[in-house]
């Protein structure tokens, strides 16, 4: 029996000792280097009396007590909080159509009109670890059905469901990159480059043919990308335990780390997004490029390398 897996009945058996593994350790050390204050930097909120605000507010103070430690927990608690803001006046509409219709629409209007708020969502888009897009490019290649019925597939390319209502764009993306060989880390890694690029709003060019055209998403298109592709895949994978907890496994290590703490940042970034939007249940107001920019320096400084490789 692996170190891992004896540490992890040990804990359980020995309760309530604790045992860390070796990653924690490693972990924690860095994020005393940094200092605690200085890994995480929260948006001031306004007050209000709103019930269905000081909902989101319990669900955020829930993933503030998680973090450093458990950023994927946090995770949790910060989707939470998003999804009640656009799911509670839903009509009984199924989540998928939810964020098509709602959420992304939300985040839209708000960054069509305020350039402090559209930076703010660019610079965490153009911070994504490579660790991040190695995860979602799996899950476009890796399902185990033709790319057609795959639901990650019907999520991003058909809207409402609808195969007559493709986004052409996300349609040549998927069809590209679902017919590589990512078992070959080179391959692999050039896949995700070319990923990051794209959810960096880079023109790119899908294969090296005379015929290959050059291939820009749109905003609208690169939010989708990040809502219903990646944010909403990974909540599925913890929802329906498809992953082992991240942080106590033997392949553990910063860029697990790098991973969730991203995909948390990503997500409280479009919450206070959704704060700011006119169906909000209280408006926020304040400097969120500044708070983006200081998160993503604060998150280089802890992670380093570890969001490169």
């Amino acid at each position: 029996m692996s170190k891992e897996r004896e540490l992890r009945l040990k804990s359980i058996n020995q309760w309530p000792k604790a045992f860390k593994f070796d990653i924690e350790e490693v972990f924690e050390k860095k994020v005393e280097e940094v200092g605690l204050a200085k890994v995480f930097h929260p948006f001031e909120l306004p007050e209000s009396d709103n019930v269905e605000y000081n909902k989101v507010v319990s669900f955020l103070l829930d993933a503030l007590y998680m973090i450093p430690n458990r950023s994927d927990i946090a995770f949790d608690h910060v989707w939470r909080a998003l999804e009640y803001i656009f799911t509670h006046n839903g009509n009984g509409s199924n989540i998928t159509k939810l964020i098509q219709d709602t959420l992304n629409v939300r985040i839209e209007n708000v960054i069509s009109n305020d350039s402090n708020y559209r930076n703010a969502l660019y610079i965490v888009f153009e911070a994504i670890p490579h660790q991040v897009c190695e995860y979602l490019l799996k899950k476009i290649t890796n399902e185990n059905s033709r790319l057609e019925d795959s639901k990650i597939y019907k999520r991003l390319v058909l809207n409402d469901g609808d195969p007559n209502k493709k986004i052409i764009n996300l349609d040549a993306l998927m069809h590209y990159f679902s017919g590589k060989n990512y078992s070959d880390k080179d391959e692999r890694r050039g896949g995700a480059n070319l990923l990051k690029k794209i959810i960096s709003g880079n023109t790119v060019t899908l294969g090296k043919q005379e015929e290959a055209e050059p291939l820009t998403l749109s905003e609208s298109e690169r939010i989708r990308l990040i809502t219903l592709g990646l944010l909403y895949t990974f909540r599925n994978d913890r929802t329906h335990a498809n992953v082992i907890s991240p942080f106590k496994s033997s392949k553990a290590s910063m860029k697990t780390y790098a991973h969730t703490w991203y995909l948390f940042l990503l997500t409280y970034t479009i919450l206070i997004i959704m704060l700011k939007s006119d169906d909000s249940p209280v408006n926020v107001s304040g400097d969120l490029s500044s708070n983006a920019i200081r998160n993503v320096a604060s998150m280089k400084e802890v992670f380093g390398r570890h969001l490169r490789t």
